[in-house]
Parts: structure tokens; C-alpha cells; sequence
């Protein structure tokens, strides 16, 4: 929790925190959540070298409503409540210990054909959402089998593992959730998961525990694994490509979630998905062109990615 801070009614507070995005974006949000009269002029004046991106995220949040306005039932199974009392109670990380795999990475291929064959046939098989809970707590719900799942297997669960994560995830299953990302600096990135709806419930809920950049599981009860069983469609099928993520850095991550968003792209306007051709999405992307300079996105590893990608069927049906 940010320590409180003394603003002034028209200009963004003097702080001593370095001028980290994020910080500066969770200062902005609390503001605007206090209902206080921001001044957007004065805050990129007050960080110049952030001026395009939090005019972007001033755009998209001041078109949100605030937390105070949501129906609180919006937060909440209406078949299946969480109870108040466990919604306040202080978040209990599991102690997953860190346990690492002692076989090697798998990359037998066949492996990842199967996998992408069945998660094709899901996706083509017609999908009814059960009960009627709302989009933002099935997608908070989600959000957290992630971090449990990917705790056990990483040595920190960051932040930009958990969202490029949800992002292959719902590329993979079509959960109808996480279909709001949008191009950034670090790949597809997901504002609403991140500040309005996936992490700020779970984290109420008691589902994960959020330190600093890093995201814990929290409470793991059958409750909670009742709504993954309606929510995830196949969790078996989820979580063996879990398991397959969980093995890749987060620079791997980006580079996973990047080049999927591209090679989808590229499919939907009937061109063929190369190295050639991606490499060119990038150059032409104002977001992703400074990509091209990174160890990530080099030639060979977007081959690399794209075959991997493609066995597993996650650059377009």
C-alpha cells in the first residue's frame, strides 16, 4: 500500500519516488479514484519523458468509472458469494516453497502438437459461460489460478509474467476475458487487468497478494476452485500450457505474446506469417519498432518463437 500523499488541487504531487511509470500511474489512479480535479497538463509536465503514455492511460481512465461507482455485486458470483468476512481477511500466501523441475526443458515436439491440436478442438467446440457473474470477476477469478499455478514453478511470479500469461491463455482457450490488451512498450498489456477489474479483486478477494511488482497465490479454497472449474473451460488443457509458460523468462514471455498478437495480425489480413513479415509489423509499429534492437526479437528467435507458436496452434486458426 502507497503511503498517503498530500496533493495539491491542481498539480501532481512533489514526491521523492523515482519517476517509475507505474508508480506515477497508481498515483494518478488514487487520485482520480478520490474524486480530486486533475490537471493532466501538469502531470506530463511534471514527467516528460512518460508524457505519451500517461496521456494514453489518462484518456483510457477517465472514461472508467471509479471503483465507488461499481455495483459491488459486480464484484461477486451472484450463484456463489464470497463471504465479507473473507474478503477482509489478511491475504495468506501459500508456501509453494521454490520447487524447480528436474528434468529438462521439454521441446519434443510432438508434445506441443498434441497439446496444440486439443486446445484447437476446444476452441471450436461452442462455450456457455455458467451462472452469471460478470466478466470482471470471472476474469479476476483467472487471474489468480495463474499466479497459483505459475508460483510453484518460477522463482517470482512478476507482473509481466501473470499478464503475458493471461494473454496466451485466452489466445488458447477464447475465455471471452482478457480481449481488452492493447500495443505496449513490453507486448500486449491489459490496463483494466491490471488497475480495474483482474488483480484489484483478486487481491480483495483474498486470491492473491500483491508485492511490489510481484504477484503470490492467497487463498486456494474450494470455493475458489469451484469458480476455475466454470470459468477456465478445461483446466487440464490450461494448465499443461501453464506448465509449458511457466518455463520461458519474462523477456521469452514478451517476446511469446508479442510475436502471437503479430502472427494473429498478419493471418487476419491473409498474409503469410514469416520472420520477414513480422519483423516488418514491428518496424511499421510506433509501440513495438524499438523492439527490433532487443536480443528478443532477433531474427532467429522469432523463428524459433513462430515454430513453437505455430505447433501449438496460437498464431490463428
Amino acid at each position: 500500500m502507497m503511503a498517503a500523499v498530500t496533493h495539491d488541487a491542481r498539480s501532481p504531487s512533489v514526491s521523492s519516488m523515482p519517476d517509475d511509470i507505474e508508480r506515477i500511474k497508481q498515483e494518478l489512479l488514487e487520485r482520480y479514484e478520490s474524486g480530486a480535479p486533475i490537471d493532466i497538463a501538469a502531470w506530463t509536465a511534471r514527467f516528460p519523458v512518460y508524457r505519451d503514455e500517461l496521456l494514453d492511460y489518462w484518456i483510457w481512465l477517465s472514461g472508467t468509472p471509479r471503483l465507488s461507482e461499481i455495483d459491488k455485486a459486480e464484484m461477486t458470483d451472484p450463484d456463489d458469494r464470497v463471504a465479507e468476512e473473507a474478503i477482509r481477511q489478511a491475504c495468506l500466501a501459500v508456501s509453494f516453497g521454490p520447487r524447480w523441475l528436474d528434468e529438462p526443458v521439454d521441446s519434443d515436439t510432438a508434445v506441443e502438437e498434441g497439446l496444440g491440436a486439443e486446445l484447437a478442438r476446444l476452441r471450436a467446440t461452442p462455450y456457455r459461460v455458467e451462472g452469471n457473474a460478470s466478466r470482471a470477476f470471472r476474469k479476476a477469478v483467472v487471474y489468480a489460478w495463474i499466479v497459483k499455478e505459475l508460483g510453484p514453478r518460477r522463482e517470482k511470479v512478476t507482473r509481466l509474467a501473470a499478464q503475458k500469461v493471461a494473454y496466451v491463455l485466452e489466445r488458447a482457450l477464447n475465455l471471452g476475458l482478457f480481449i481488452e490488451h492493447q500495443q505496449k512498450p513490453l507486448g500486449p498489456y491489459d490496463h483494466k487487468a491490471r488497475y480495474r477489474d483482474a488483480e484489484p479483486i483478486a487481491a480483495r478477494s483474498g486470491w492473491i497478494c500483491v508485492k511490489d511488482a510481484s504477484l503470490e497465490a492467497g487463498q486456494v479454497t474450494a470455493q475458489f476452485a469451484h469458480y476455475v472449474q466454470r470459468y477456465i473451460r478445461s483446466e487440464t488443457l490450461a494448465r499443461r500450457l501453464v506448465e509449458c509458460l511457466a518455463r520461458l523468462t519474462d523477456e521469452e514471455l514478451e517476446t511469446w505474446a508479442t510475436v502471437s498478437w503479430v502472427g494473429r495480425a498478419l493471418v487476419s489480413a491473409g498474409e503469410a506469417v514469416t520472420v520477414d513479415s513480422v519483423r516488418a509489423f514491428l518496424a511499421q509499429s510506433s509501440e513495438w519498432r524499438a523492439k527490433l534492437r532487443r536480443r528478443g526479437f532477433r531474427p532467429e528467435v522469432i523463428a524459433a518463437t513462430l515454430a513453437r507458436l505455430s505447433r501449438l496452434h496460437l498464431l490463428g486458426d
